[in-house]
């Protein structure tokens, strides 16, 4: 046992019957060595200490202490496995059979994402149609903005149906149990960021649409005090309907996309993912991990909050050679990529 270690050990006998050897240490001489399954020897205040000091991992298998990543020697104590935070390269401490993760976690949402999701689209396409219709005959100012603001409303809660139903489809069909391995990559896709774009168009339009609409009402209550007979539909007012509604729309439209706009990317970036070959990071890199990075290699950074145009400039400088990736080494994780379900939070860290 032991081969090439030890080249003073002393040979004995234990028990009358097995020879073993022994090993000079300080003023005395001890045999605290554990046999590795590859006959290499370690001392026994090397085992269970998360660390493959055998070679072959034997050292750790039988320990209770740790939990053992899938696809490679990688030991992780017990508490931090399914603790949210992904540490295993493969991501198995937290895609495994006691926890995993999908976009939406549990059947009970996935049912209500399916049931509520379907009927606000057939509901809000049959409203649709009816407000287009009735827009025709309406002969008084105030009933041809309040059916404009229904149409808008309806097309605003159209939109957010239509993200339901996209999201249940992507998590029931198209990644399943996967999105726990591929989060990083959905979470950087376009399909994500046109889902967060399509749902947050659809609740500005419905919020302005809702708060005109009270407005209009409350014009009207005070108009019906008045005893006043309400104005007739002019060409004027079409004209001022039509602006208005179009300032709706171009403005939900605006606040939709503008957190994806690459000259704001320091007020809405979430963070960074690495390609796989890089095992310095894993899973979303915020800016403060990629200053420590950059700080522990370059230096001090001088407290200097680094805007993601220079994190990505040094960052290439660091690792585009070494791994031969190019400009793919990362992927931004955008606005809308801040969870699975691709909603926005308000406040990015910078």
């Amino acid at each position: 046992a032991c081969p090439g270690q030890y080249p003073q050990r002393v040979f004995t006998l234990s028990g009358n019957t097995d020879l073993t050897f022994l090993v000079r240490k300080d003023q005395s001489y001890g045999n605290d060595f554990f046999l590795c399954e590859n006959n290499r020897c370690v001392d026994f205040n090397m085992v269970c200490d998360l660390v493959d000091n055998c070679g072959d991992a034997s050292d750790e298998k039988v320990c209770g202490n740790h939990f053992m990543c899938s696809n490679d020697k990688q030991f992780l104590p017990l508490n931090q496995k399914c603790d949210g935070k992904i540490d295993c390269k493969d991501f198995s401490d937290e895609c495994n059979e006691d926890c995993s993760k999908r976009i939406i976690s549990g059947g009970l949402y996935r049912f209500f994402a399916w049931f509520i999701g379907s009927f606000a689209v057939i509901l809000n396409m049959e409203s649709m149609i009816c407000s287009l219709k009735k827009l025709r005959h309406c002969e008084k100012a105030f009933q041809l903005s309040n059916r404009a603001m229904i149409l808008l409303i309806s097309i605003g809660d159209f939109c957010a149906g239509v993200y339901l139903l996209a999201i249940a489809v992507f998590d029931t069909i198209v990644l399943r149990e996967s999105y726990c391995i591929h989060q990083f990559s959905w979470l950087t896709s376009f399909n994500c960021a046109v889902l967060g774009c399509l749902n947050t168009f659809g609740s500005q339009l419905s919020v302005f649409s809702m708060t005109s609409l009270s407005i209009c009402r409350l014009q009207g209550i005070g108009t019906a005090n008045t005893y006043s007979t309400p104005k007739a539909v002019s060409f004027s007012t079409k004209v001022i309907i039509c602006l208005k509604c179009f300032f709706f729309v171009f403005t939900a439209v605006t606040i939709a996309v503008i957190p994806l706009q690459n000259e704001l990317e320091d007020y809405f970036v979430n963070g960074l993912t690495y390609h796989d070959s890089i095992a310095l990071f894993i899973g979303t890199v915020d800016k403060r991990m990629n200053t420590n990075a950059l700080s522990a290699t370059y230096g001090r950074m001088k407290d200097k909050v680094l805007s993601w145009e220079l994190i990505n400039k040094m960052m290439y400088q660091l690792f585009s050679h070494e791994y031969n990736l190019g400009s793919g080494f990362h992927r931004r994780v955008h606005f809308y990529g801040n969870d699975g379900v691709c909603l926005f939070k308000y406040f990015v860290e910078k």
